[in-house]
């Protein structure tokens, strides 16, 4: 093995408002059995004139998706009860973006709020911030299984990144 990270760690953390209003906390989502691809894709703005040889374009405006993750539910994980209150949010209960937080394995601190109640990233690990919604939260119960539950993330606006620096 080179210099790969290892998958078993990462950590999705909430800036969760939504459970005390006047005093937001870091929440972290657990039991995460898989967290989903994140990330953007551009648009295509075509720019081919009457001169062009061929169809000319350039990069659009980044598209961040949606992230889906999967979770082993737990009753007593805040973390999901947060996430079931989310995606049932009305626009008059306010802005349903919260802020995500993913941390990877390389380390052991946890993110904190700065004083402006935004996220203060562990100093030790590798991060991925952004603003999402969430858009569902869909339970599948069988036979013979734990309670499962596949949530999707409608990510507004940038990704930032410990890559960013």
């Amino acid at each position: 093995m080179a210099n790969e990270t290892l998958a078993q760690g990462f950590e999705l953390f909430v800036r969760d408002r939504l459970t005390n209003p006047s005093v937001p906390v870091v929440r972290k989502i657990g039991n995460i059995t898989n967290l989903g691809e994140f990330g953007g894709t551009a648009d295509d703005l075509e720019t081919t004139n009457l001169d062009s040889k061929a169809k000319e374009f350039v990069r659009g405006l980044a598209d961040n998706g949606e992230m889906s993750l999967q979770i082993n539910v737990a009753r007593n994980d805040l973390g999901h009860k947060f996430m079931w209150k989310a995606h049932k949010m009305t626009p008059a209960q306010g802005d349903p973006r919260f802020e995500f937080i993913i941390c990877d394995s390389t380390g052991t601190d946890l993110p904190t709020l700065d004083t402006s109640d935004g996220f203060d990233p562990p100093a030790d690990r590798e991060w991925f911030s952004f603003l999402a919604s969430v858009k569902s939260f869909r339970m599948p119960v069988g036979v013979n299984t734990v309670v499962n539950a596949t949530t999707a993330l409608r990510i507004s606006g940038e990704i930032t990144s410990s890559w960013d620096d």
